[in-house]
């Protein structure tokens, strides 16, 4: 494992330059320490104790409700993450990260330092796709992987195996770079534009690259590792991504004539294996990388070895989280139902019957804020604003795509631009920041009230079963927009009796976190479907974008195959009638060597 992460730093470092290593920054020491004389009071010390406890629900209330910052460092320059991360829940660990919190804070230690000196690879994992810096050293001058190697039991060898290979948990830079601000991005422009530093020599790369690939093949067949075997395919994705159309070309033909179905057999073996999402998905990034570079030559390959079939059972997956559902409503009677008590924590009693402004208020974990003009309501992957004049009309944002639903169950997403996004956030946080610090957090149709509604301008909130909330227009007719407790996203039946579900596929940002996502599972069945969902459009670009077409065509081995056969049949005809002697040796040699090379 060392020996890869070596040269996965060698392939960064000689095709994008040093610029492209991640930032190191020292074990962050907070330059001022909250102290038990102003900010450890007893409610964080309750909040630790809940930590502690595991008791998700209490963390997300007090960080929802303003009374707790998330970077709160106690008395000893533990952060809220760091406690958690030793502690703390998976959910817990992911919903700060999701707010903003730093991953790499800590006096003593970092988040990652406690997660591996615990023994908890999962929360390891969270970190590092939140941008934990694996180099980091703590106090003691070692990095989370030598914490993680001082026991032997299996949670630290799990944190330990996750650590060698870092970087197939760790979010990528260009990612991190694209959530950039533009004022940073020209900051950055500004630094590196000071400090130019040229690449190596391109010959350099190429030889590297020639030398690897095969390398990284030839592991990946030869080991039964998993964690050899995945770090093997990450690089080889790397490798093919790096290389240009004639490096690739030259290891293909020149460098190890066998070399193409070596690969083609590596991404067959991975599509073989069931369930394994992110395999699949790196399988698929290499084929587009190759079709890309040479469609011609690759395509071939990927038919000889039966590849096209198996990409195609891939896009053929039902789009389950699809971003538009319509079906037409057809009436059916009323059937008895039963309904089953469910435990709560919410109390009526406490419910508000109205919704002002400069006040937040909670269904669920879902947030209802009034604006000057309008109605928000939001969670952690989907956000709504009704207009209080609206006809039922209203806009929703999923997937970082603004779009505007009328009541007529048409949607339009020709107004989605960025300036149309930005105005979006800007109106919410606005009508946010005028919310006082320390206001508590009210709650509004907690459990179900038939009969009881909460009026919002045009629009009417209820709740007739507990996991749905209803929001109609009074002047919409029989439109009806429900969102469901589970739901990252919600249902419309439009006046047209057509209904429309819509799903997110991801969330939506630390502006919009309400903490979900961090409830009852949802994370992990969230993230299990977003992957789904993303592995079935990647592999339905490729299909309908080179694989179709190609499997529509003839191919070339096919076509030469069957010249052989007709110089064979022309050759036996020619014996039967005895015209043996104008049978052209050379043709017929050439067309038995195509036939044994096609066997």
């Amino acid at each position: 494992m060392d020996s890869l992460r070596l040269a996965d730093l060698l392939l960064v470092l000689v095709c994008e330059g040093r610029r492209a290593l991640p930032k190191s920054s020292a074990a962050a020491v907070p330059s001022r320490v909250r102290g038990l004389g102003d900010g450890y009071d007893r409610t964080h010390r309750h909040l630790i104790d809940s930590i502690r406890q595991r008791d998700t629900d209490a963390l997300i209330e007090a960080i929802e409700s303003g009374n707790v910052e998330v970077n709160f460092t106690d008395d000893v320059g533990q952060t809220l993450l760091n406690w958690a991360s030793a502690f703390g829940t998976p959910e817990m660990v992911t919903y700060l990260c999701e707010k903003a919190a730093d991953v790499n804070k800590g006096q003593r230690s970092s988040s990652l330092h406690y997660a591996a000196c615990f023994g908890r690879p999962e929360i390891a994992k969270i970190l590092l796709r939140h941008g934990a810096n694996p180099d980091l050293r703590d106090e003691e001058g070692k990095t989370a992987l030598d914490k993680a190697r001082e026991r032997s039991d299996d949670g630290h060898r799990e944190v330990g195996a996750v650590l060698e290979s870092p970087g197939d948990y760790m979010a990528s830079i260009a990612g991190e770079q694209s959530n950039q601000t533009q004022s940073e991005k020209d900051a950055d422009k500004t630094a590196e534009d000071g400090d130019e530093e040229p690449l190596p020599d391109p010959q350099l790369k190429r030889n590297l690259l020639e030398r690897l690939l095969p390398v990284f093949c030839e592991m990946f067949q030869k080991t039964l590792v998993s964690g050899v075997r995945r770090s093997s395919l990450n690089l080889m994705r790397k490798t093919v991504h790096y290389m240009d159309t004639n490096t690739l070309a030259s290891v293909s033909c020149d460098v190890d004539e066998d070399f193409a179905e070596k690969l083609v057999g590596v991404l067959g073996a991975v599509l073989d294996q069931e369930d394994d999402i992110d395999g699949h998905s790196t399988v698929l990034a290499v084929m587009k990388d190759l079709l890309q570079k040479d469609a011609e030559f690759w395509l071939e390959q990927l038919a000889r070895l039966g590849l096209f079939e198996k990409v195609e059972a891939l896009a053929q997956v039902t789009k389950d989280t699809a971003a538009v559902v319509t079906t037409t409503v057809v009436a059916e009677p009323d059937s008895p139902s039963v309904e089953i008590p469910r435990q709560t924590s919410a109390d009526p009693a406490n419910d508000s019957w109205s919704i002002e402004p400069d006040a937040i208020y909670r269904w669920r974990d879902w947030r209802v804020l009034k604006s000057r003009d309008s109605l928000f309501v939001w969670c952690d992957a989907c956000a709504l604003e009704f207009s209080d004049g609206s006809n039922g009309w209203f806009r929703f944002l999923i997937d970082g795509r603004l779009s505007t639903m009328y009541s007529s169950g048409s949607p339009e997403t020709g107004s989605d631009n960025s300036d149309t996004r930005a105005e979006f956030l800007e109106k919410l946080q606005r009508a946010r920041v005028s919310v006082r610090t320390g206001t508590p957090l009210y709650s509004v149709l907690s459990v179900a009230a038939p009969g009881r509604k909460i009026a919002v301008g045009n629009w009417v909130l209820e709740c007739l079963v507990d996991s749905d909330l209803i929001i109609t227009n009074s002047e919409g007719n029989t439109q009806k927009l429900t969102i469901g407790e589970d739901l990252p996203g919600f249902h419309f039946e439009s006046n047209r009796q057509t209904r429309h579900v819509f799903v997110a596929e991801s969330t939506l940002g630390p502006e919009f976190v309400t903490g979900w996502t961090a409830r009852g599972g949802r994370r992990l069945r969230f993230k299990v479907e977003a992957q789904k969902q993303k592995l079935a459009d990647l592999a339905r670009e490729l299909w309908d974008g080179y694989l179709k077409e190609a499997r529509g065509r003839p191919r070339e081995a096919l076509i030469r195959l069957k010249q052989a056969a007709a110089v064979l049949k022309k050759v036996g005809d020619q014996m039967v009638k005895a015209d043996a002697d104008d049978v052209d040796n050379d043709e017929l040699y050439t067309a038995l060597q195509t036939v044994k090379a096609s066997v």
